[in-house]
């Protein structure tokens, strides 16, 4: 893979049931290159770590390089010490940026840690994901890529992503 990714996807690997998530990852891909003309890579360790790579290394240089992180909150997520060991370095790099709108969350599977107040009140990155505005792809994750519904949320998420894209190429206001 020559062309640096612009996303990075943190997930747990057994949330990829079915290879939905993979299958997710690469219609998002797509359509964010057609509503934008310029491919959209979206990092996934997965297909982006070749045989013999060291994998630690290489997603620590992948989430330096990306403009977006893409957390597919579940409960496994937030047991996962990859996945928040993941968001926390972007978090870091995302207020190096200055920037507060870097991660966009796809909430995938309900997670009692998001819902309820007082066990989200003991984690702080549980905190910092239910502070940001999240993709709900809880009632799609069953359907089929080729439902309707299933397209224009993918198309809409891809909008945003275009919006979010043009944010990031603004010249930002001196402080």
């Amino acid at each position: 893979m020559n062309r640096k990714p612009a996303a990075f996807m943190s997930y747990v690997h057994s949330d990829d049931v079915d290879e939905r998530l993979t299958e997710m990852r690469e219609r998002l891909s797509k359509e964010t290159h057609i509503q934008t003309g310029e491919p959209f890579e979206i990092f996934q360790d997965r297909n982006a770590i070749l045989w013999g790579q060291n994998w630690k290394e290489r997603i620590d240089e992948s989430i330096d390089e990306v403009t977006f992180l893409i957390p597919i909150i579940t409960p496994s997520f937030f047991n996962s010490p990859s996945c928040r060991d993941e968001l926390e370095r972007f978090l870091e790099r995302e207020k190096e940026l200055d920037r507060n709108d870097l991660v966009l969350p796809i909430y995938y599977v309900d997670t009692p840690l998001l819902n309820e107040d007082a066990q989200r009140a003991i984690d702080p990155l549980a905190q910092v994901i239910a502070s940001r505005q999240y993709a709900d792809w809880r009632e799609l994750r069953h359907e089929p890529f080729t439902s309707p519904q299933v397209g224009k949320t993918l198309a809409r998420l891809s909008t945003q992503i275009r919006e979010a894209l043009e944010r990031t190429r603004l010249p930002q206001e001196p402080n």
